[in-house]
């Protein structure tokens, strides 16, 4: 039976690694992958290695820089704390979040109410204040608005100086921003290369920036503070580096509402950062600590001022790589916005299980490292039996018995030679129970097209009919099969090849292909926004759907050769071999990155993959398994799965959003929305429909998102209840 050889590329998504930051004392952790520029590796096969250099050694943290801003105006009093808004969930009597609902997408949702001053006008848009571009903090604030779709501003201080001036920040009574988000709280820089540090805002600017919060009511995130008492902290510690000792930290009561995606048990550990232990006044109602370690002392707080305005701070550095910084992103930007804001949040998984009926090599324990599997193949292959399957979905059921991934379900990518008997042309294997389980139980997966014989479709010589016959006979297996989950507008081609064959491509559109998946291990295919697509340059009518590698191979299927393989690979790299726990541990860190920024890109797996070693686990779903113990220790957040043709029209509607040049202001309790490019138009916070334009109300965890069409130069009004 056909077997599928070497991946065109073996893909390296090495675990987080780390190194210093050049700015602001912040780690910023190397991520050893395919996708960064690398060093020549041997070929094997037609796979180019490629990966990073290891990390360089490291050095103390700096601290914040010691820079002295204005004193802030105002202080606490009692009657501003009322203004809170608990965006996603429900309390109990005792002031603490409920639970995740079991029936997420029918509970009800209430909508955010405008705290802003009600006879001033603002713009949902986000000013990010940095000293410099290089702040890493700014890449961690940067990340989630990018993934979540909110319109903002960077103002890079140190390149403006003496510019923040009222008329830049208001048009009279219109406010040009609803939220401010601080990389950190003094701004500082050094003009000098270290020799002096400087705020990059002068003392008029801060009063600006103060006053305009003051008056227009704009919140405050200051994602990296020095804990002085200007933004409620009573006294600090010293400070110290986490990269050797974690920090753990809790969530207070008040934290579990500002964090309320965050699993309220929630350990969140802080590594590879400088940290500011503090202490808070006890009593006063306008400091909330939010975050705290076992003694007791304060790392997030909140403040609310005599003169109205409110912040958030939190004393740890951190960038858009760290688990705790992408962990804390959604709720800062939830508090700043008091829960409305344009886009959406959700979190992903796509696991696309590639080759399925057909066979795949297999690199076994005794393969010499450097093989290549082209001239010297193992002579050992491995297809799926109905007891594997009958494995997955036995796993798939029990995982969507809990409630982050009630929504889970397997994409299986699918080429139907492997289904066909060899009387009729096809390669079934004689004695073959896969097929018959795989008709009884296809309901329990989505489908999508991988072609019939898994034919590389980079040769542009081969004629328009045969790349026809591929996709027909396929879908013509699918019919047979009796899938339902299935869409012929979708394919994985096979090594993800044909992508830049426009004789492939031009009959794959004809055919009726719409969305095709990329590869974001090759520079050239990757998205050029955070959930987006892009038209493929040859045939724009087909949309790349970007898809993420990673480093369980596709032809492994048990623990020991997973684990000889990446032992090949990348001892040098870490020093020692590791164990196959070692090797999963590393590689959930990276999946379980991809859920909590919001990720809609699908994962590739392959059918080996699935291979139930002892009769109930696979590789697949051991992997899985770590990464979704991971999240469900941080995030309540349930989980969506989808096809490949839904997260393509996801996809597409997000680059619309983007390209529609959308705003929104507000006034009371009125929003008006308008676009220059027709698009659907996302806004959370709002759970009422207009009449007119069309839109759709979406519940996620109890918090609405007002999905509205619109033309392009049109204008919409919502009104709150």
């Amino acid at each position: 039976m056909p077997s599928k050889h070497t991946f065109s590329r073996l893909v390296l998504l090495l675990a987080f690694l780390t190194c210093l930051a050049t700015t602001v004392g912040i780690w910023r952790p190397v991520t050893a992958q395919s996708d960064q520029p690398g060093t020549p590796q041997p070929v094997l096969g037609d796979r180019l290695l490629q990966t990073v250099e290891p990390a360089p050694p490291f050095s103390e943290p700096q601290r914040l820089p010691d820079v002295v801003i204005p004193a802030m105006p105002g202080t606490a009093q009692p009657a501003a704390t009322t203004r809170i808004f608990l965006p996603f969930i429900g309390q109990n009597s005792s002031g603490i979040p409920t639970s995740v609902p079991v029936e997420d997408v029918e509970e009800s949702g209430a909508s955010a109410t405008p705290a802003w001053n009600p006879e001033l006008s603002v713009n949902l848009r986000v000013l990010v204040l940095t000293a410099t571009r290089d702040d890493t903090t700014l890449g961690a604030i940067r990340q989630i608005l990018d993934f979540v779709g909110v319109p903002y501003d960077v103002w890079v201080a140190s390149e403006q100086a003496g510019q923040l001036t009222p008329d830049r920040l208001a048009n009279g009574t219109l406010g040009n921003y609803y939220a401010v988000m601080l990389t950190t709280s003094n701004l500082a820089y050094t003009p000098d290369n270290g020799v002096t540090w400087l705020s990059a805002l002068s003392a008029e600017e801060w009063a600006n920036l103060w006053q305009y919060e003051a008056t227009f009511r704009v919140r405050q995130v200051t994602w990296y503070t020095f804990p002085t008492s200007d933004y409620g902290f009573s006294s600090a510690l010293p400070g110290r580096d986490t990269t050797v000792t974690p920090l753990s930290l809790t969530l207070t009561p008040q934290g579990r509402t500002v964090f309320a995606h965050l699993n309220p048990s929630a350990v969140l550990s802080v590594r590879y950062a400088w940290v500011y232990p503090a202490t808070v006044p006890s009593g006063d109602p306008n400091i909330q600590p939010l975050l705290t370690d076992e003694s007791g002392n304060v790392f997030a707080a909140t403040r609310v001022y005599a003169d109205g305005r409110e912040n958030l701070a939190l004393t740890f550095s951190g960038n858009q790589y760290l688990l705790h910084s992408m962990a804390l992103g959604y709720g800062l930007l939830n508090w700043a916005t008091r829960g409305l804001f344009l886009g959406e949040f959700r979190t992903y998984i796509h696991p696309q299980i590639d080759d399925y009926f057909i066979a795949n090599d297999i690199w076994t324990p005794e393969t010499p490292c450097g093989t290549n599997l082209d001239l010297n193949p193992s002579g050992v292959e491995y297809r799926m039996s109905a007891a594997d399957l009958q494995a997955v979905i036995n796993w798939q059921q029990a995982r969507r018995a809990e409630p982050t991934t009630r929504q889970l379900r397997l994409t299986m990518v699918f080429n139907g030679v492997g289904a066909d008997p060899i009387s009729s042309g096809g390669g079934m294997p004689a004695n073959d129970d896969l097929v018959a389980l795989t008709q009884a139980q296809h309901h329990h997966f989505y489908w999508v097209n991988h072609t019939y014989t898994h034919l590389l479709l980079n040769d542009v010589t081969i004629p328009a009919s045969r790349f026809r016959s591929e996709l027909q006979n396929n879908h013509q297996v699918a019919r047979r099969l009796g899938f339902t989950n299935y869409n012929r507008a979708s394919l994985v081609t096979p090594e993800i090849s044909g992508l830049n064959n426009p004789v492939f491509l031009n009959e794959a559109y004809r055919w009726g292909i719409r969305y095709m998946v990329s590869d974001t291990s090759r520079p050239e295919q990757r998205a050029p926004s955070p959930n987006t697509g892009y038209p493929n340059p040859l045939q724009p009518g087909i949309l790349m759907i970007p898809r993420h590698a990673n480093n369980l191979f596709y032809n492994v299927s048990r623990p020991e050769e997973w684990e000889a393989e990446y032992n090949c690979l990348y001892t040098s790299f870490w020093g020692r071999a590791l164990t196959v726990n070692e090797i999963i541990d590393r590689e959930s860190d990276l999946m379980l990155g991809n859920l909590l920024r919001g990720d809609i890109s699908p994962l590739m797996f392959h059918q080996a993959n699935l291979r139930a070693y002892d009769g109930q686990r696979t590789l697949m779903t051991d992997l899985i398994d770590a990464t979704l113990a991971k999240y469900n220790q941080l995030y309540r957040l349930p989980i969506r799965s989808l096809n490949e043709h839904t997260i393509g029209q996801k996809l597409a509607a997000r680059t619309a959003f983007n390209q529609s040049g959308v705003t929104a202001t507000l006034t009371g309790n009125q929003l008006v929305v308008n676009v220059r490019q027709g698009a659907m138009v996302p806004i959370t916070g709002i759970c009422s429909r207009p009449t007119n334009p069309s839109a759709s109300v979406e519940r996620y965890n109890g918090q609405c998102t007002l999905n509205v069409t619109m033309a392009s130069g049109s204008s919409a009004t919502l009104v709150f209840p």
